[in-house]
């Protein structure tokens, strides 16, 4: 008779948040200073940025919150925050970020949303990255600057005409970057909407959010019987707009 001894090994992540040290610096201090913006240069004020050490070694991470404040009235921020010897220089599987807390807005700025189906066949979510990655600090006296502009969101309907697609995989796949000035790319937010041949309509609208004040680049990938065809469009967004964009597939 054979036996078989079948061995589980069960492991389990261990994630760990130490805020006991925060702001806690007099002396000694690294700086991070910056301006966080929407429109047309209006700073945002009560936006909370925070700024901490993360490790992530295998199966575990531990995460120390170095400094966090808000935003004064004009969107101008400064945290000061002590730096151990430990994670000075170069840390395996350790990194330094500085976040901004998107909670602390409201609601009508661009946010992380989950995707929500709106039609059979078509979703839209937006999309946000708001953390700056610095790989590792030498020295406790550097000063750091993060800026970033946060758009407001504001209706945008895009008016899809002529979508007969053929086969199954045919779809529009629409995604709006913006950019603050012409110079000024903006990589931080996009908004996605994506149709597929399921929508089962030849002419209609979609309701979505264009960034007030902002150049919003909106970049069109259709999928016609296999065939992948690219565009792009740029147009400024203000409330006075009628904020109508006609795409034929």
């Amino acid at each position: 008779m054979k036996y078989y001894i079948y061995i589980s090994i069960l492991l389990i992540s261990c994630s760990r948040t130490d805020d006991s040290f925060i702001n806690n610096c007099t002396t000694d201090c690294t700086t991070i200073t910056g301006r966080i913006t929407e429109g047309n240069d209006i700073g945002i004020p009560d936006a909370e940025i925070e700024f901490y050490f993360e490790e992530n070694p295998l199966y575990s991470s531990f995460k120390r919150i170095i400094a966090r404040d808000r935003t004064d009235n004009n969107g101008n921020y400064e945290l000061k925050g002590f730096i151990k010897d430990e994670e000075l220089g170069y840390v395996n599987d350790g990194s330094f970020k500085i976040r901004l807390l998107e909670e602390s807005l409201s609601n009508s700025y661009m946010k992380n949303t989950s995707i929500n189906a709106v039609e059979v066949g078509y979703y839209t979510s937006i999309n946000s990255y708001v953390e700056k990655y610095i790989s590792e600090i030498f020295s406790r006296d550097t000063i750091i600057e993060y800026n970033l502009a946060i758009p407001k969101k504001v209706p945008l309907i895009l008016k899809i005409r002529e979508f007969q697609p053929i086969n199954e995989t045919d779809n529009i796949d629409i995604s709006i970057f913006f950019k603050a000035s012409p110079n000024q790319e903006l990589i931080s937010y996009s908004v996605s909407n994506f149709i597929r041949s399921e929508y089962q309509f030849v002419n209609f609208d979609i309701s979505t959010f264009g960034g007030l004040n902002f150049i919003n680049v909106i970049n069109i990938t259709k999928r016609k019987n296999g065939i992948l065809e690219n565009e792009s469009i740029e147009i400024f967004i203000t409330e006075e707009n009628d904020n109508e964009v006609t795409i034929f597939y």
